[in-house]
């Protein structure tokens, strides 16, 4: 069972959610998809913690039965306040999380199993988070943070160089500062928020066709749109209906 829970005032800038995933009594593969997030993932079961960096296309997972797994999803961009790594080099990386947030307090995983509730776990994970977003003494672009909104906002931005010139920056400016804050290309960040609308769209307007889908969100036709799906899902667009 998966279910997602909203971060305290005070996170909401930098979480997008907490989760928590409890396996069935069986062993299970399962696919994530590419979101534009980084997740810290907490496995209850073994005390393992790891990072899943931002990923550019779909990965295979596999639960061992009965796993039981807590996570902080961080918003595009914001995980780089808790990280001296450049953000590119998590890209389509799992790692064991001390070796890129080593003041992450060492017993963590004891201090969340103490907790009944997930709502105890939850709050644990709250007071560490906020605590490391106080101490943190990295820099955040904030140019590139109302970048990332306005790609999530509009979709389709049109070319790198008039996104440069609405903000007053060099194209070259703005790729490299926006891969330094987010570990993807403006491409690759817009590909993967145009591909979760066209998930969204074609999951929630059943009255409309993918074609219809597809023009709206600016592929240039329906294999445009099935190889984009292909790529970064695996399936292919009618998968999701």
């Amino acid at each position: 069972m998966y279910q997602e829970i909203k971060p305290i005032h005070g996170l909401k800038d930098f979480v997008g959610s907490f989760w928590t995933y409890s396996g069935p009594g069986k062993a299970e593969q399962y696919k994530v998809l590419p979101d534009g997030c980084i997740d810290l993932i907490f496995n209850l079961s073994n005390h393992t913690t790891t990072l899943s960096g931002v990923m550019t296309r779909f990965a295979e997972r596999k639960l061992e039965r009965g796993t039981d797994l807590i996570g902080i999803r961080f918003k595009t961009g914001r995980f780089k306040c808790f990280t001296n790594v450049f953000q590119r080099e998590l890209k389509d990386l799992k790692i064991e999380a001390d070796q890129i947030v080593p003041q992450l307090p060492a017993d963590i995983n004891d201090r969340l199993a103490e907790q009944v509730s997930i709502e105890a776990k939850i709050d644990v994970l709250q007071d560490i988070i906020y605590k490391l977003v106080v101490d943190s003494k990295q820099q955040e672009d904030v140019l590139m943070l109302s970048i990332v909104d306005k790609i999530r906002f509009e979709g389709n931005i049109g070319s790198i160089s008039s996104l440069a010139k609405s903000h007053c920056i060099s194209p070259r400016q703005l790729e490299r500062r926006f891969k330094t804050c987010t570990g993807l290309t403006v491409k690759e960040f817009t590909r993967i928020v145009r591909f979760n609308s066209a998930r969204s769209l074609i999951r929630e307007c059943h009255e409309k066709n993918l074609l219809e889908i597809a023009f709206d969100l600016g592929f240039y036709d329906h294999a445009h749109l099935t190889n984009e799906f292909n790529r970064l899902s695996g399936e292919n667009p009618s998968y999701f209906r």
